[in-house]
């Protein structure tokens, strides 16, 4: 039995053209050909609405494209957005009730919280959730449960599957008390990323505007339960839908392969989205699908060894490339730093040559953290602009470790170790020479503990004068200043609510003046032309005020100590 006779078409819905697919490899122009489509429909038909859905980091990119291609310069009925976008349009117009959507700190935040209420309960993952990292794993694997939609029963069949594997059997069940717990706590108050398509998809049918819309898909290998389920209510409901799909020259595209194929992903995608259709109740041609299957593809015209490598890379046939290839060229190093010199000089090279610019290049590595300190040192010393594409981890930022020394000092009651890694993390305005001056006098006396800092030194009988003295005393008392909101905390035995340990926190950088130390260093970066260290500068203190938002608003009135 087909697909295509599983459900009847609905009646009445002549106006639809249904479900659409644009199939080539990759290079063979799908994208530009799906984008002329919807610019020339749209100038066509105005007061019509197009919208064409793209991986969220694509968002930006996919706009200047549609707007450089478009002949007037400017998209007014035409939006590019990414599904979380399109189901916050939804929201807007349908009026469905706003919740909080959580991110992953918040995620994070919560599951610490529910993990410090059931660890008694968890067998396996109790004792190794306070280790770095490990609520992280936990949070992406519950991530992961919502987004596939994996329930009670799948939780019982995978359990079940575990078999005779008593340790992955109690880890399913520890993830399983969390997992519960952790969508009853979102229940009434919040909502997750994953969660918002699912909420959108029961409000899609109240939405006038996505009515009668065109809606394209783009960028996308494949589609997961909650993505297909908004998809299927986008087929119902819009007068068509493309989707743009990379399949091989020769391929069938309606003929499953198996999994170690190249693309069976892509046909398991197709597949998926006719039955999506089939179940909305609307009938699909296949014959309306747009093919571009030209050998060598429009992006490798000219270029042999490229096209050559595009059709037979990571396929079953066993064909050699006869020539030597000019457009493909292989070499060898000793170490990733010799890579990237090596490249640096072809770069230089082509630039002068073959007069090509700095923005024609990419460069691509297989792990990023190896490569870009060497890439870093390399461009900068053959003069090339560059950006890496890299996350710096927040924990890095001196501020942050600013904001833990100062905390150290409370929680190891002002240990010397404590104390001086604090004055040299870089946000004290003191001379580095008064703080020597202070550290050898501390060594020298022993002195250690909040009640002996908290006294004035005394001038000894040798070694230290007057005005040295109240070099150290000075340096003392500004240490008790800044520490004075994390000091009060102490008096508590260094415990109290979130919310109360959050406002010690912040009154301690308004005491620092860490801002205004950050807008400094950012100036000073800015002078430099050091564009990344300049942009990191500017960000950390709002990214941490946030961090501090989410923490009062989702964990207020619990308990907590100043190490957690």
């Amino acid at each position: 039995m087909g697909l295509s006779t599983l459900l009847p078409c609905q009646e009445g819905r002549e106006w639809h053209m249904a479900l659409q697919f644009y199939l080539g490899p990759s290079g063979s122009g799908k994208t530009y050909r799906l984008y002329h489509k919807i610019i020339e429909e749209a100038e066509k038909n105005p007061n019509n609405q197009y919208m064409i859905l793209v991986p969220e980091q694509f968002t930006m990119s996919t706009q200047k494209e549609i707007v450089r291609m478009h002949p007037k310069k400017g998209i007014l009925n035409i939006d590019v957005l990414s599904f979380g976008r399109l189901a916050f349009r939804i929201f807007e117009e349908t009026g469905l009730r706003e919740t909080i959507v959580l991110d992953d700190i918040g995620k994070s935040m919560i599951l610490r919280k529910i993990a410090s209420e059931k660890e008694g309960e968890l067998k396996v993952l109790g004792k190794n959730l306070k280790r770095l990292g490990y609520i992280e794993e936990v949070k992406s694997i519950v991530a992961e449960f919502l987004q596939y939609n994996i329930g009670e029963k799948e939780l019982e069949r995978l359990k079940k599957g575990a078999g005779t594997r008593e340790l992955l059997r109690c880890k399913l069940c520890d993830i399983e008390i969390l997992y519960d717990r952790f969508k009853e706590y979102l229940k009434e108050n919040y909502t997750t990323s994953e969660e918002m398509l699912s909420l959108a998809s029961d409000a899609l049918p109240k939405s006038e505007k996505i009515k009668d819309s065109v809606i394209a898909l783009d960028g996308f290998t494949g589609f997961t339960p909650v993505q297909n389920k908004l998809l299927r209510q986008l087929i119902a409901q819009c007068r068509q839908v493309i989707v743009a799909i990379t399949l091989g020259a020769g391929e069938n595209p309606y003929e499953a392969d198996g999994e170690q194929k190249l693309f069976a992903l892509s046909k398991k995608t197709i597949f998926s989205l006719e039955r999506l259709s089939i179940e909305a109740g609307i009938q699909r041609d296949r014959a309306k699908d747009l093919y571009l299957n030209k050998s060598p593809v429009k992006r490798f015209e000219g270029k042999e060894g490229l096209a050559f490598l595009e059709e037979n890379l990571f396929r079953y046939q066993s064909k050699i490339f006869e020539k030597d290839p000019e457009d493909i060229r292989l070499f060898t190093a000793f170490n990733p730093m010799e890579e990237l010199r090596q490249v640096c000089i072809e770069m230089k090279r082509l630039i002068r040559e073959k007069g090509y610019r700095y923005r024609d290049f990419a460069i691509m590595c297989g792990d990023m953290e190896v490569y870009a300190p060497y890439a870093k040192r390399m461009f900068q010393k053959y003069n090339i602009p560059s950006f890496l594409d890299q996350n710096r981890k927040i924990l890095l930022n001196p501020v942050i470790e600013f904001l833990r020394a100062g905390i150290g000092i409370v929680t190891k009651d002002y240990s010397y170790e404590s104390v001086f890694h604090f004055a040299r993390a870089g946000f004290w305005t003191m001379d580095k020479e008064s703080i020597d001056l202070a550290e050898n006098f501390v060594l020298s006396k022993g002195i250690r503990g909040s009640k002996a800092w908290s006294k004035k030194f005394r001038k000894p009988k040798k070694g230290y004068s007057k005005k040295e003295m109240e070099a150290i005393n000075k340096f003392r008392e500004e240490i008790l200043s800044m520490l004075k909101p994390l000091s009060s905390l102490k008096e508590k035995k260094g415990e109290g609510t979130v919310e109360e340990m959050t406002k010690s926190l912040y009154e301690f950088l308004c005491q620092t003046k860490v801002q205004e130390l950050l807008a400094k260093y950012e100036g000073q970066f800015a002078h430099e032309g050091n564009k990344e260290k300049e942009k990191e500068f500017h960000q950390i203190y709002k990214e941490i005020i946030d961090l501090f938002d989410k923490m009062v608003e989702l964990l207020g009135k619990e308990k907590m100590n100043l190490k957690e």
